[in-house]
């Protein structure tokens, strides 16, 4: 392939997961959520290992597109599920233990794939055959395992919750402000509309994946740029996996401890635009890597995810924001790599630039999400509003129809 068409190759699994949210947002409303989750990461799995199949670069896209299209009811599934299961406190630990399951993935999957490296030409397939009829099954595996055993609500059969306990599970979840519903109220998505922060979240979403992007598809070429060989290419950007973790295991302990979610993902965000700005300007050698390994992608997301979970009450407005965040996300990944034009090798300047001015804007944008909703906090501390109603969890509102709402900043 020439490098147009594996950017565009890269780039076409994210037009596929854009093009699915909207229908995606409607099958979460009316299908059972862990039976669609599962449903979609067999249907993954399927596509993954057929594109061992291909033989020209249009059958190539075709799958990747549906790739993308299956991947999409991923990420807002599984933010629904944990925002059902678990406290508004304990879901930007749970988000994080999710994405640091991708940064384990990462560190694996460059050991893999260097492994799979050796396979070339075993029953005579081509290596990278391999890796897609292994990892298609492996995930196929997962979906199974999801459809049949993945609880959709604290009350699932598969906890064989006692009355004792369904009391204890009714207190742990009265806070997660989800109520599940299968009714789409269109009253709640045009409160969502009328929102400047639904704005801001999609357009912090975008601008930050746009880097994201770029270190998913070009960070193993940036890596052989510095005159490693491909196969150790492959284990060092593998191995960024552990600078993931560990920002992860950071953020996730300043957001809980002193900062909360919009202030460290201000201070993520001023990190990756400092990661771009040196791939600009280190030359060409090792101390390049640290330009890599400052970039903290990982973080931000789960900050975002969280963020929503924690603050965006009503069931409709609650799937109408993430539709909106991972569409921004799948956008941002799929326009990043095309910022990296081929004759701009190899330092890709005006690209990087890009990168660096988005992740200022984005840092600006959650300082404005965190005042706004701080506003509105103390507004209603200072209001004399009657306590909680004992069921009034139990009623999928608003947080703003909802006066003893509180946001975490």
């Amino acid at each position: 392939m020439t490098q147009s068409e594996f950017s565009w190759a890269s780039a076409l699994v994210f037009i596929g997961n854009l093009a699915f949210q909207l229908p995606n947002a409607y099958l979460m409303h009316k299908l059972p959520i862990a039976k669609y989750l599962g449903l979609t990461v067999i249907i993954w799995g399927i596509l993954e290992g057929c594109i061992a199949l291909v033989n020209n670069f249009q059958q190539l896209a075709a799958i990747r597109f549906l790739l993308g299209m299956a991947e999409g009811s991923g990420n807002p599934a599984l933010a629904l599920v944990i925002s059902t299961l678990y406290r508004r406190s304990e879901q930007p630990v749970i988000n994080a233990i999710m994405i640091f399951s991708n940064s384990i993935a990462t560190i694996l999957g460059g050991l893999i794939s260097y492994g799979i490296n050796q396979m070339n030409q075993v029953a005579g397939l081509s290596a990278w055959k391999w890796c897609m009829i292994i990892y298609g099954a492996v995930t196929m595996i997962v979906g199974i395992a999801c459809f049949i055993f993945m609880p959709d609500t604290p009350y699932s059969i598969w906890f064989r919750l006692t009355d004792h306990e369904r009391l204890i599970t009714e207190e742990r979840t009265r806070d997660n402000a989800t109520v599940h519903s299968h009714t789409i109220k269109k009253q709640q998505i045009l409160e969502a509309l009328r929102e400047p922060q639904l704005y801001c979240y999609t357009l912090a979403g975008f601008m930050i994946m746009t880097q994201n992007g770029c270190m998913v598809t070009f960070s193993t070429q940036i890596i052989v740029t510095m005159g490693y060989s491909k196969a150790a290419s492959l284990l060092i950007a593998g191995s960024r996996g552990i600078s993931d973790a560990f920002y992860l295991i950071i953020g996730i302990y300043a957001c809980r401890r002193w900062l909360g979610q919009c202030l460290t993902a201000t201070c993520a965000c001023l990190l990756c635009m400092i990661s771009a700005l040196l791939l600009i300007v280190i030359p060409e050698d090792l101390p390049k890597l640290s330009g890599i390994y400052l970039f903290t992608g990982a973080l931000v997301p789960v900050l975002m995810t969280s963020s929503i979970s924690n603050n965006v009450a009503g069931y409709s407005k609650k799937i109408t924001y993430f539709t909106f965040l991972i569409g921004s996300f799948g956008l941002g990944n799929f326009c990043g790599p095309l910022m990296l034009v081929e004759g701009q090798k190899p330092q890709y300047v005006a690209g990087l630039a890009s990168y660096a001015s988005f992740q200022l804007i984005s840092a600006l944008l959650f300082l404005y999400i965190r005042a706004t909703m701080k506003r509105v906090n103390d507004e209603r501390d200072r209001m004399k509003v009657p306590p909680q109603h004992e069921d009034q969890d139990k009623i999928d509102m608003t947080d703003v129809e909802n006066p003893n709402f509180r946001y975490r900043l």
